[in-house]
């Protein structure tokens, strides 16, 4: 039986589904036998686990390439994984590497294979194997930001806000969580939208079973009882299998009554279209977080994004879940300079962002095979970077003003 010594790096550790990913392929390779290392010298293989979403993140792929190309030993190989294999293969081609997309994860059974197939691999994990993972990589440093960087001065003359503070942040450096994935891995959400490229990269949605998730979560439950369920959209669990998202959180509470829960993505569609369950939902269960991706303020650019919600109804349902659950802390990404974005519409954007405790904001950028890089009436780059600094700013300041008048809820 082969053994080898496997170190593992990722260009985008803090997506979650990137982390996930990451995780599963750890627990497959130990479960087979082999030994996976923080030292690359020492490897036999080098799996990097790429990224396509952005072009930066593209540029972090080659570049990690680049830097185990040199220091590998002759015997080494290197394994280019994940979605910029199908999102820009071409560029990868000329890596003196393999390369395996989210489909072709089969693949690795045929280097690695002696004991357990990787999709049969079950893998909830903790806080733990993130950090094992992570020790010594790039890992971003989120306080390090403008947006999330610790106000000295607040600190000092307010408890609570130095309190609410960090527990925001516990929240969203996932500190004492248990990630479990609804989906499989590979496996994307029902969107399609104008703007994105992770589609190529993976196929359509495959929900776990409850009683699978149910499982993954067990053997790390009582050491942590904050659950972080992980999909590139939670809400389109369980669309292949006539299921929903509000159900699996009621089946997981059944089994686990003293358990908080997080979602990382939540497309706004869901909650217009299944209000009543998703209010429920946060009557019913201790939400800790949630990232509601809303990407704009302004109807028109939802629709030109091929995003299937009314911003003002959204609106009003996260004014009820405040009532509703105002320990939730409620966070929500926007692009700014899309395609047709005016200045009204930037507006809009940035009076909706006051609704929410924090706000990741990007800057429209084409990505090949994306719909939108047709769209005529494209921002300059310059137009795009003052929006986006506009709006980081804004965001920074509500962001504060949310800290400083919340109810303190403890994080740990």
């Amino acid at each position: 039986m082969s053994q080898h010594k496997v170190f593992i790096d990722s260009a985008s550790w803090e997506c979650l589904s990137n982390l996930a990913s990451c995780a599963k392929i750890s627990k497959y390779l130990t479960e087979n036998g082999h030994k996976v290392v923080n030292n690359p010298h020492e490897a036999d293989y080098i799996i990097i686990n790429t990224c396509g979403v952005f072009k930066k993140s593209e540029e972090l792929s080659l570049e990690l390439y680049r830097k185990y190309k040199k220091m590998k030993m002759d015997k080494t190989r290197i394994i280019m994984l994940g979605c910029l294999v199908k999102i820009n293969r071409e560029l990868l081609e000329p890596l003196d590497a393999e390369k395996i997309s989210f489909d072709e994860m089969h693949k690795l059974d045929e280097i690695f294979f002696n004991k357990v197939s990787i999709h049969d691999v079950q893998y909830g994990f903790s806080e733990n194997t993130k950090t094992n993972l992570t020790l010594g990589k790039n890992v971003y440093d989120l306080r390090g930001t403008i947006l999330f960087r610790p106000n000295t001065f607040l600190n000092h003359i307010s408890k609570k806000f130095l309190l609410n503070y960090e527990a925001m942040m516990s929240d969203i450096e996932q500190h004492h969580k248990i990630f479990v994935e609804i989906v499989e891995t590979g496996t994307g959400c029902a969107g399609n939208c104008s703007y994105c490229v992770i589609k190529k990269a993976k196929k359509k949605i495959q929900s776990k079973e409850p009683s699978t998730i149910i499982n993954e979560i067990k053997p790390h439950y009582g050491g942590s009882k904050k659950i972080l369920l992980i999909a590139d959209d939670c809400g389109s669990y369980g669309i292949d299998k006539d299921l929903n998202l509000p159900a699996l959180v009621e089946e997981i509470q059944r089994f686990y009554p003293d358990a908080s829960i997080s979602f990382n993505f939540l497309n706004p569609m869901w909650l217009q279209r299944q209000t009543k369950q998703y209010l429920k939902m946060f009557k019913n269960t201790k939400i800790d977080s949630i990232q509601l991706t809303l990407q704009s303020g302004s109807n028109k650019i939802i629709k030109r994004m091929n995003r299937h919600y009314d911003v003002d109804k959204v609106v009003q349902i996260i004014k009820k879940i405040r009532k509703i659950s105002p320990q939730t802390f409620l966070y929500s990404h926007f692009i700014v300079g899309f395609p047709g974005e005016t200045m009204t519409d930037f507006l809009k954007t940035l009076f909706t962002s006051i609704y929410f405790d924090a706000n990741f904001i990007f800057q429209y950028e084409d990505r090949k095979g994306a719909e939108s890089t047709s769209f005529p009436d494209k921002k300059p780059k310059s137009t795009i970077e003052r929006r986006y600094l506009i709006l980081l700013a804004f965001s920074r300041l509500v962001t504060l003003y949310t800290l400083l008048k919340r109810k303190h809820v403890s994080s740990t």
